[in-house]
């Protein structure tokens, strides 16, 4: 079975059709996700924590229907998974183009390479462990971004030393 981006589910869970294209979906769901958080980033916190818990739970609902239509466990095409991970990897942090751009390249990495938690929570069934895998990867970026934060001159060479 085909999906169609102009169905609502499948529209939200490919990325608006970013899922579609036929290299790197998941990058360039990721790069969709961009200017969405630059809009979500003007709410107030509890606005942007209210709109990703309903996006965590819609991204779960939407990936297991489509993975339903298209009977694979999870298909390369469902990329709403990687917007929810990087809407969290971003939550409540200074927006700056440099923490996007490291957040994009952080998140992308730990998605691919799933180290541990992440590979662990991909094994979930169905819809959760489509988006929660993503989530994690999301969270790991979201320490990992604030550590940077609190430790800026890890990434100046010291020649005073």
């Amino acid at each position: 079975m085909k999906i169609s981006w102009r169905h609502p589910i499948h529209a939200f869970s490919s990325g608006f059709g970013s899922g579609l294209l036929p290299k790197a979906p998941g990058t360039w769901g990721t790069i969709v996700a961009i200017p969405f958080y630059f809009l979500f980033s003007i709410l107030p916190a509890i606005g942007y924590g209210t709109l990703i818990i309903f996006l965590f739970f819609l991204s779960v609902y939407c990936s297991q229907k489509t993975s339903d239509a298209l009977q694979v466990k999870d298909p390369k095409c469902v990329v709403c998974d990687e917007m929810i991970g990087f809407w969290v990897a971003m939550a409540f942090l200074p927006v700056t183009v440099f923490n996007v751009i490291l957040g994009f390249l952080l998140f992308r990495l730990l998605d691919i390479i799933k180290p541990w938690p992440i590979c662990y929570f991909e094994r979930l069934p169905g819809g959760w462990g489509i988006v929660m895998d993503d989530i994690i990867a999301g969270l790991m970026t979201q320490f990992i971004l604030r550590w940077i934060m609190l430790h800026p001159t890890w990434m100046i060479p010291s020649i005073m030393h």
